[in-house]
Formats: C-alpha cells, structure tokens, sequence
C-alpha cells in the first residue's frame, strides 16, 4: 500500500486505509500487508479490522536531501528502481541493490495499490502534495510491478508538472478506479480521450465498506437518550481546515460566504427548531497544534453557543478511531459535515447528511448515490442558499432515508467487483 496512512489524525485517511485492506481481506486468503510511506523511520502499525489486529510494517520514505540520502530518499530509491529495470531487462539483475528495504518491498510484492488520501490525486493542495502522493508511485512502475489506483477522485491537474506526471502515472497503471464518474470524465479530458480504456472503472469509495463499532471509553452516549419521540438529534462536523481558511488562512478555498459564517447560519437555523438537538462531531482529531484539527473549531464554536443553548448543543469529547466516529455518527437523525468521509460515515448508515463542499469531489460521490440534492457548493452559493438546502433537506428527512437505504444496498456487490481484473 504506497503512501496508506493509519493512526492519523484525518480520520477519512485512516478509513480508506482500513477500507482497502478489509475488501481484500475478504476476497483473498493470506493477504499480507505492507505500507511505503514518508515517515521519520520504519515502525510497524496495528490495524484492527472487524476486531481482528493486524500488524502491518511501515517503511519509511523521506522527501528532503538528507545525510542518509542513499538509504532512503525518494530519489535516491527512484535511482535504484532505475537501475535495477535497466539492468533486470538484460539478464543482470543487481541483487545488492536489494539491501534497500524500500525497494525489496516493492520488488518482492504481488500488487502495488493506491489510494492518494482520495483526493491527492491533484495539484488542488499545491505541488508538495501532489510529489508526495505522485513519486512513491513510480517505484511499481519503474520495477514493471502492477500498480491499482484504488477509487478516489481525480484532478483537477493545473500545473503542467502535474499534467505529465500525472499523465505517466494514469497511462501505465494496470487498473484505475475513479469513486465518481465526474473524475472519469476529468481523465478522458486529461488524456484526451473520446472513450476510456478499459482498464478505467468506477467503484464507490472504499470507505463505504468499514463497519461501525461501538466506542468502549465514552460515556457520554447517553446523550442520545430521547426525552420523547419528537426529538432530532443532528450530527454537526465542522472541518478545522475551512475554519481557518485552508493551508493559505486566506479563504483558500474560494468560500463565497466565510466558512464562520455558514456554521453561525446553520446552528442558528438547528435551533430554531425546538426539536433539535445538535451534536459538533470531529472526524480530524488533534491538539490546537494541529493546522487542519476539527477538535478546536469544534470546541470554539461550543463555547460560543453552549451558554445560550439550552443544554440542546453538546460536543464529543476525546479521541475516536473511524470505526468508533462512525458509531457516534450513526447514532444521530440528520447529519451535516464539510469533511467528506465524516459525510460517508453516515451516509452509508441510511442517515441523511448536507455536504458543506468546497470541492468537486462531493458532488461526484453523492452522484453515485442519487442523492446530489444533498450537496451544497459553497464555492458556488452564498450563506443562505446553503442554509436553503439544510432546510430542504431536514423537511425530508424520511424520503431521502428511504431513497438512501435502495441506494447503498447495492454498494457491496460493486465493492466485490474491484477484484475480478487483477
């Protein structure tokens, strides 16, 4: 798994990763599990999927120039694949150049996949990123290794650097899943196709896949009691990185309301309707340290509306893994979210959720569900026609649950698909 990330602070990282590997668990016998991503050193990760552990080791890439260049810098291991093809292809394989664990870790693999944090696939967070998610993914290739782009949104590619790399990339990977037939779309543009080859397919987005589980270290469920069958219990995910702005802290995004705002509008609106109890769930987890962390916007937005709420607002306290989140989600009526796999998480327990999107990749994926109305573009529309759409979208809690339920029923089916190419 190039560049699967686990024990995250995103908690949509951590899902795709645990999605990946509980797919192929289930459709393979004694699959063995390696991670190649950057990190400071090798260590091992303890992955527990449908509470079995599995002890997956990590090897460490770096990105920078550093004194230990040789071992294991991007570069320098991109060197060694070079030279390792070359010289395989005329009969003199380099076996030394095994002694980079990197290296010997892709040579020796079955399949090589990707899944690019689902959205990295592009150069919309800048061009570190897009290295970071792009260049470890030339190792399978350079080494003639079969590389499988796992579901994920693709594009937008701005940059002409981007543009090449990624075109070299897309044009030699064995297989190419997209979660939203609007990124198939973006590709056949992007490599100026009128039909895509057959190896470009969708499949919904593996995060659909991971099953809830009840945290055992938080008391504080019985929130969720209902004090009489009138009551709505609405899920609230405020995303750490649109309350600060994006990485520029400049509206980085192209809000057209300001991201504060939108949330003012929202909870205002939630508790103007006397059923409604509202809870602010995070989905990244982190200190105040933490740039993208959900924990302190969400702790600031509570301190500002707890005193005046009437008991009727109230936040989750304390660090939870996907699993464990998705429990908590599930547990609410109506949910609204900005960070996509918090949405997912609730979605694919029948629960209605508004996606507050600062992306194209919402619209995409709520597509596949024919539930597009759900989704609201906050690049493209102002404060009220977001809360417009909460609105709407509340008054029909009941019809979008039942439409939801017909939809993801069929999601499995497609999941198991993913296995019958390789």
């Amino acid at each position: 798994m190039i560049g699967a990330q686990y024990n995250s602070a995103n908690n949509g990282v951590n899902a795709l990763t645990a999605g990946c590997m509980k797919l192929f668990l289930e459709n393979f016998r004694n699959v063995q599990f390696s991670i190649v991503d950057f990190a400071k050193n090798n260590h091992s990760k303890n992955i527990k999927i449908d509470m079995v552990n599995h002890t997956v080791p990590l090897k460490a890439l770096k990105l920078r120039f550093t004194t230990s260049f040789l071992k294991n810098n991007i570069f320098s291991v991109l060197l060694f694949a070079m030279l390792w093809n070359f010289f395989n292809r005329i009969g003199i394989p380099l076996k030394f150049l095994l002694r980079n664990s990197i290296l010997k870790e892709v040579i020796e693999s079955d399949l090589c996949i990707s899944i690019s944090g689902g959205d990295s696939f592009s150069d919309i967070y800048g061009m570190h990123r897009f290295y970071c998610v792009t260049l470890p993914l030339l190792l399978p290739l350079l080494c003639d290794k079969k590389l499988v782009l796992m579901p994920q949104t693709y594009g937008p590619f701005n940059r002409r650097m981007a543009k090449l790399l990624s075109k070299y990339i897309l044009s030699r990977s064995k297989l190419v899943y997209a979660r939203d037939y609007t990124s198939l779309e973006e590709l056949k543009k992007h490599l100026n196709k009128k039909k895509l080859p057959e190896n470009f397919r969708f499949c919904y987005d593996v995060a659909f896949a991971i099953n809830s589980e009840k945290p055992l270290h938080y008391k504080n469920l019985n929130i969720f009691s209902r004090k009489g069958r009138s009551e709505v219990f609405v899920g609230l995910n405020i995303s750490g990185l649109l309350y600060r702005g994006g990485y520029t802290k400049n509206n980085m995004f192209g809000l057209k309301s300001s991201y504060q705002e939108i949330i003012d509008g929202c909870i205002n609106t939630l508790l103007a309707k006397p059923e409604c109890n509202i809870l602010l769930i995070p989905h990244v987890f982190g200190d105040s340290n933490h740039f993208e962390s959900d924990v302190s916007a969400c702790r600031k937005v509570f301190a500002e509306y707890s005193p005046k709420a009437n008991n009727r607002i109230q936040i989750v306290q304390g660090h939870f893994d996907a699993f464990e989140i998705k429990y908590i989600i599930g547990q609410c009526d109506f949910f609204i979210g900005s960070r996509m796999h918090a949405c997912i998480a609730a979605l694919s327990q029948g629960i209605p959720a508004v996606g507050i999107a600062y992306s194209k990749k919402f619209i995409g994926l709520y597509e596949t569900l024919s539930c597009e109305d759900l989704v609201t573009n906050a690049y493209a529309k102002d404060v009220d026609s977001i809360i417009g759409t909460v609105n709407n979208a509340y008054n029909n809690l009941e019809v979008h649950a039942e439409q939801l339920k017909s939809n993801i029923i069929k999601i499995p089916a497609i999941h198991k698909e993913l296995f019958k190419y390789y």
